[in-house]
């Protein structure tokens, strides 16, 4: 946030009002009846308090003061904190938010700001930021929880949020700093973004590299891969970034990696994306080949059902009941006639599941009725 003219304003004249203001502060504390006599809407007011003179010359002195200060064209004022809030809402019973006093500074182009004894600065009600005793301004803003926070401290949290979908998580973990590895195990077992798929792909890939820096956070490789596949199961699509760096992973030569990559694709893969799909290599693995089917199927891409009708004499029982979903799913004439002539031939229907192959058949009856 670049200083606007009001917080330069605020800030030359901050340092010379902070003390009047925080024993007005403290003395509205002490005289609720004042603070409300002088500050709070008409209806809730009664009559003029004791010690109210005393409150009164106070705050016109500061007024005055600070008025002395500012350029022209500034109008002064102090109000207290149910200006920020509904006051119905604020009981007179709390001595916190309805007893703090701001220095309100108004230029002519009717945007408000109002600053506390502690520094505090509010833009139109909205907290912006704080000055030091010296009036130096640091930008910030409150949390929902109702902390503040400096810009540069939000800032921080937001990179380390977002570690865990960088390139940076790795290069933490292997750091050998131990505050930084801490920090990415930590944001990466938070995470819930497809971007940190890839990263966890490549800690599989990796694993004997990365398993003792996980063990040391007592975290195995049944915990990392079980994030990916919550992660994917939380998504309803991938990003076309996250899909460019996860799609990779699945033509790996390792099983545990190819695996991993193309359960967490599953209900992933789009139309743009049949090409890669198809040019996945199965490498002989019956459940990679399932997931391949699967995928395939559930697409509709081209040249699925003469690849389930081969897999059909596939040497897995697994495989062969899938390429049975698979022709049931996409199949036509051809592919009844071919499923009916199994479910007729005893030594051939006894290589697949009963209840597959009549659901299969009955789907492609229904959908030719």
């Amino acid at each position: 946030m670049q200083p606007s003219n009001e917080i330069k304003v605020i800030s030359k004249i901050y340092p010379q009002i902070r003390d009047e203001l925080k024993r007005i502060s403290e003395y509205a504390k002490e005289n609720i009846a004042c603070n409300y006599f002088l500050f709070v809407p008409e209806e809730v007011n009664k009559e003029e308090p004791e010690n109210f003179k005393t409150f009164q010359n106070m705050v016109d002195s500061l007024v005055d003061k600070a008025g002395a200060l500012v350029p022209a064209g500034y109008k002064v004022s102090l109000h207290n904190a149910f200006w920020h809030f509904d006051y119905h809402i604020i009981s007179m019973l709390l001595d916190g938010a309805p007893s703090y006093i701001h220095l309100v500074i108004k230029p002519d182009n009717e945007e408000v700001y109002c600053v506390s004894h502690d520094g505090g600065l509010w833009r139109d009600g909205i907290m912006c930021g704080k000055f030091t005793s010296k009036g130096e301004f640091k930008s910030g803003r409150l949390s929902y929880g109702g902390l503040f926070m400096y810009d540069e401290t939000i800032n921080k949290i937001k990179r380390e949020r977002e570690l865990a979908k960088t390139s940076k998580l790795l290069q933490f973990l292997k750091s050998g700093d131990e505050d930084k590895v801490s920090l990415a195990i930590k944001q990466l077992f938070k995470s819930t973004s497809e971007l940190s798929i890839p990263n966890i792909l490549q800690i599989v890939k990796e694993w004997p590299i990365y398993e003792p820096i996980f063990k040391s956070s007592h975290k195995d490789i049944d915990d990392i891969e079980t994030l990916a596949i919550s992660i994917s199961e939380s998504k309803t699509r991938f990003t076309k970034e996250a899909k460019a760096k996860i799609i990779p992973y699945c033509n790996s030569t390792q099983f545990d990696v190819q695996f991993l990559a193309k359960k967490t694709m599953k209900g992933k893969w789009t139309g743009v994306d049949k090409e890669k799909l198809t040019k996945i290599l199965v490498r002989g693995n019956f459940a990679i080949q399932l997931l391949k089917l699967e995928a395939m199927t559930e697409k509709k891409i081209p040249g699925t059902l003469n690849i389930a009708t081969k897999l059909m004499k596939d040497k897995n029982e697994l495989v062969r009941n899938a390429a049975v979903a698979s022709l049931g799913a996409l199949g036509k004439e051809k592919e009844l006639k071919y499923l009916l002539a199994i479910g007729k031939d005893e030594e051939k229907r006894d290589k697949y599941d009963p209840s597959r192959l009549i659901k299969a058949i009955n789907e492609i009856k229904t959908r030719l009725a």
